[in-house]
């Protein structure tokens, strides 16, 4: 039988589970700053962020009914946080906020996997955009529009890459897009599906 508290904590980790996986998804251009900012405006957002997965983790630690094996359990959690934000690190942060984002997925419903795969895929196709290929994007923000609107399949052609690099990071966000919008029309289809054969039963 849970106690209260642990019933909130399940809640709780029920309520920011997805959240925080996409904003584990929004760090990996914070930890790629160097690459896609001339100066570092990024170092504060990175440490606002850091904080957000802080106080995330202390409420749920304050309410684990035992802190210790609560903390040892969620070791991603407690990386994400302790790891320092210097230089040679970084490697090591993108890969804890890799690790973050795995255990989001392997605790999501299925749209909402659908959604961290499709944030996940326009994000890191951004950055890598940006970097291969930085006269055509000039900022993160045209390269995550054009990431956006590639998956989409509208395709306004007012941001495209011209070098090899730059449309060889096009066709995962291509496949992508399909694979997005396939799975989408499934699931409606199913619901579709499902409702008219509990609308036949109650006939």
């Amino acid at each position: 039988m849970l106690t209260n508290r642990e019933n909130r904590l399940k809640r709780l980790e029920r309520l920011t589970e997805t959240p925080m996986t996409l904003l584990a998804v929004f760090t990996i251009p914070l930890l790629l700053g160097p690459y896609l900012w001339d100066d570092e405006p990024h170092l504060g957002w990175d440490f606002a962020v850091w904080g957000v997965f802080a106080i995330e983790l202390l409420v749920r630690t304050s309410l684990a009914s035992d802190r210790r094996t609560y903390l040892r359990s969620h070791w991603v959690d407690v990386l994400l946080v302790a790891v320092p934000f210097f230089r040679p690190l970084r490697l090591l942060r993108i890969a804890v906020v890799a690790l973050r984002i795995g255990v989001g997925v392997g605790h999501a419903l299925s749209l909402e996997r659908l959604l961290i795969y499709a944030t996940t895929l326009a994000v890191v196709c951004a950055c890598a955009a940006r970097i291969v290929e930085p006269e055509t994007f000039l900022t993160l923000t045209d390269a995550l529009w054009w990431a956006l609107v590639t998956m989409s399949t509208v395709g306004y052609g007012d941001i495209s890459p011209a070098t090899d690099a730059g449309k060889a990071v096009a066709v995962p966000l291509l496949v992508g897009g399909i694979t997005v919008f396939g799975v989408l029309t499934a699931n409606l289809a199913s619901v579709m599906v499902q409702e008219q054969a509990k609308a036949r039963e109650k006939a």
